[in-house]
């Protein structure tokens, strides 16, 4: 569980840092544009940018803890469904949206959640050490 723990926060923690600094990077892209295909659907459309790995790691980590400590096993998929509704919901009223935020306001929040997710992607690793920390200390006092 706690090399599970550490596994996703590693993973959070880089895809986060990769999104936080990619803002410092210029638009240098020499890639020519690709024809339209369902192909582009699957990759990069929805794997890895709608269902990245680590929403996929974090996914089951709240599923298998949620699980251990709690008497209520549907929460974390119904609130997995909830926010999977509120993507479809801002990609189907993007325009909308950009309309009454100006896109400033929305790459400032972008990155304030970014800063986020690096600092829940540390809490994680260091939850999954102190739960190994834990088990050794109780392994040593058994001998």
């Amino acid at each position: 569980m706690s090399a599970l723990l550490m596994a996703a926060g590693i993973m959070l923690f880089l895809a986060s840092l990769q999104a936080v600094m990619s803002q410092y990077k210029g638009s240098t892209s020499n890639e020519p544009l690709l024809e339209p295909s369902m192909k582009l659907l699957i990759n990069p459309l929805t794997f890895p940018t709608i269902l990245p790995p680590y929403g996929i790691a974090l996914a089951l980590i709240l599923m298998v803890f949620n699980n251990r400590i709690s008497d209520r096993p549907f929460i974390v998929p119904v609130m997995l469904i909830l926010v999977m509704v509120l993507n479809l919901l801002a990609m189907l009223f993007a325009r909308p949206i950009l309309k009454a935020i100006k896109l400033p306001t929305l790459q400032i929040a972008g990155l304030v959640l970014g800063v986020m997710q690096l600092a829940l992607g540390i809490e994680i690793i260091l939850i999954g050490i102190h739960i190994q920390a834990l088990i050794l200390e109780d392994l040593l006092q058994l001998n």
